[in-house]
């Protein structure tokens, strides 16, 4: 989300509407992950949001990669894990979204529009 919103953490944790999608995003990463076996604490997004809260703002390495025009890891940071929901049978919409922003972002960013 710091890609396609071009903000930092903190920016996006103090934006009502943007904290939404990323809790939305984080819940749905939580789906995916029991779908393949692996299930999160039931209070694991709350307090992911609380810590992120309390973090010094910081751009994350797709971020910094974006920025510096350097390919972004979208291959295995989303295609591949989407891939693994999808086979245990969760569709992850939103997720598939961001990864589809991302992609455009990045070839946005190459020239390719």
């Amino acid at each position: 989300m710091c890609v396609v919103l071009d903000s930092d953490t903190k920016k996006i944790m103090n934006t009502p509407p943007a904290r939404k999608i990323i809790k939305e995003l984080m819940e749905e990463v939580c789906l995916g992950a029991k779908s393949c076996g692996f299930e999160f604490e039931s209070d694991a997004v709350a307090n992911m949001m609380a810590y992120t809260d309390r973090m010094t703002p910081y751009e994350p390495s797709m971020k910094l990669d974006y920025d510096a025009r350097r390919p972004m890891e979208i291959e295995y940071m989303y295609r591949h894990p989407l891939a693994a929901a999808k086979e245990a049978g969760q569709d992850l919409p939103a997720i598939s979204m961001l990864a589809e922003l991302l992609e455009f972002w990045e070839r946005r960013s190459k020239g390719a529009e």
